[in-house]
């Protein structure tokens, strides 16, 4: 099988049992995405998610099925440490580790995954980003404008917009264009429609998982449907066929943290079901978008401080532990000195054009008007996210946040 033999090598998968192979390229992909003035880590050229496409369309090249399980919000470190152990020792799975994007949250990486696209190609840079000619930071989550201390809902189809500005089909609508059946389980967002959404799941026949949201903290209820509608698209047969499922733990992370989903998530289930539906001629790939890191709850809240600041022009944009600053005109340091005294010693503040010059953007970004003038990254769990109630979140440039697992099952 060539490709799949350039799939390991260009990715750099290792056998998964013995896992210093994969543990050795990991410190390698560390070491050389390594920014020492930030302390932090930036997306990798080469091996980060936006590879995805290519080694899915790769391997159905060449085989008749793919099933993926992409997981919401898993680090590497986590997934060695918990998810690993319930490997068994007869799979021949194949693992390595890939950086996520910056910032490291969920719209950015998933759009970044599923087009094969950097942020600063495609320019969706987080949970809310300034969108010019609005008067206000979209919020994809719900697909509203925040406006102040009111929260404007969008309207289909007057007032549509496009989020992902790159052009670039998704990998849906690339393999449907080459006849592959491809199914999208589960959806992004809390409205239905919603522009990320839409915009990310187009090219395939979407299943929706369930009306009560809360479903994704009843992790085996959740994980049982992905299970058996996998099963029931790989009995019906038909040619050429890709099954993603995006199961979306990153609200379970958020609420509880790491320890609690290894004694929650039904891992031995979902690795039962590839064991079982595996044959020849059918792969299963997990894969996350980012990682979580702990963080010590508090009540100050940015989006809720600069509502009514005179400071700023906008609301607070970005995701987590990245938020973006719209100073008011002329009123740049002000605004700078009172976020530095914020902020103290937990992260860093930065300027817009600072992003370019440390490598998390590369020369002329795509609606770089999106990002605020001032950008603050976390750096301790101190850091005032912009889910200041969660144990646990993400979005910046920490080992912890910037590197996920690829695990591989041909």
């Amino acid at each position: 099988m060539k490709r799949l033999k350039s799939v390991l090598r260009n990715y750099s998968l290792h056998p998964a049992i013995d896992s210093s192979g994969a543990k050795a390229e990991y410190g390698s992909l560390r070491a050389e995405n390594y920014i020492s003035a930030l302390d932090g880590y930036r997306q990798d050229r080469r091996r980060s998610v936006c590879a995805i496409p290519e080694i899915v369309a790769s391997l159905l090249r060449e085989i008749d099925e793919v099933v993926v399980f992409a997981l919401d919000a898993l680090s590497f470190s986590y997934f060695m440490e918990a998810v690993h152990p319930f490997l068994h020792r007869e799979d021949k799975m194949f693992l390595g580790s890939l950086t996520s994007v910056f910032p490291a949250t969920t719209s950015t990486a998933w759009t970044s995954m599923l087009t094969g696209k950097p942020p600063w190609e495609h320019g969706v840079y987080g949970t809310s980003f300034l969108l010019e000619g609005s008067g206000g930071n979209y919020v994809w989550l719900n697909d509203s404008l925040s406006l102040g201390k009111e929260r404007v809902v969008l309207k289909y189809p007057s007032d549509r917009i496009r989020l992902n500005l790159s052009d670039a089909s998704t990998l849906f609508q690339i393999l449907s264009r080459d006849g592959v059946n491809v199914s999208y389980l589960g959806s992004h967002g809390l409205t239905a429609p919603n522009r990320l959404n839409d915009e990310l799941t187009a090219g395939a026949v979407q299943v929706r998982v369930c009306p009560d949201p809360e479903v994704k903290l009843r992790l085996h209820e959740y994980l049982d449907f992905f299970l058996k509608k996998s099963g029931e698209l790989l009995a019906a047969g038909g040619g050429k066929r890709l099954v993603w499922n995006y199961v979306d733990t990153d609200e379970y992370i958020h609420r509880y943290g790491y320890k609690m989903l290894t004694r929650a998530f039904p891992w031995e289930k979902l690795f039962g079901f590839w064991r079982r539906e595996k044959r020849p001629g059918r792969a299963f790939i997990l894969v996350s978008d980012h990682g979580q890191v702990p963080q010590r709850p508090g009540t100050f809240n940015f989006l809720r401080e600069t509502e009514t600041n005179p400071l700023f022009r906008y609301n607070t944009g970005g995701a987590g532990r990245v938020l973006y600053f719209y100073p008011a005109p002329d009123k740049a340091e002000e605004a700078a000195s009172w976020l530095r005294s914020s902020i103290g010693d937990t992260g860093i503040l930065l300027k817009k054009h600072q992003l370019v010059e440390y490598g998390l953007f590369s020369h002329s970004p795509i609606a770089f008007d999106r990002v605020g003038e001032l950008v603050a990254i976390g750096k301790t769990d101190r850091f005032p996210s912009a889910g200041p109630a969660f144990i646990s979140e993400h979005g910046s440039i920490t080992e912890g946040e910037m590197f996920v697992p690829l695990l591989l099952f041909p």
